[in-house]
């Protein structure tokens, strides 16, 4: 018996978890993302999960946290033309 997918959409459906799936979040910083990306993995291949642990077949994805700063507040686009001049 299937579900119907309108009533139980598959994005909403719990999912099992993976043991072998990891994914930290971290703030974005545009500076230091490739160093700080080379420096997560240099730590997690190490002394983290050497060859033979069990975190050797765990895969890691980091997931960027974007930083809300005050200037992608400030951006707004200019009002159309015509909005302009028909102001009273």
């Amino acid at each position: 018996m299937t579900n119907d997918p309108i009533q139980f959409p598959a994005v909403l459906q719990p999912r099992a978890w993976d043991s072998k799936m990891m994914y930290p979040r971290y703030l974005y910083d545009s500076s230091t993302y490739i160093t700080f990306k080379n420096q997560f993995f240099t730590w997690w291949n190490q002394p983290l999960a050497p060859h033979g642990s069990i975190l050797e077949d765990v895969k890691v994805r980091l997931v960027a946290d974007t930083q809300r700063i005050l200037e992608t507040f400030l951006i707004t686009k200019k009002p159309n033309r015509d909005l302009l001049k028909k102001m009273d």
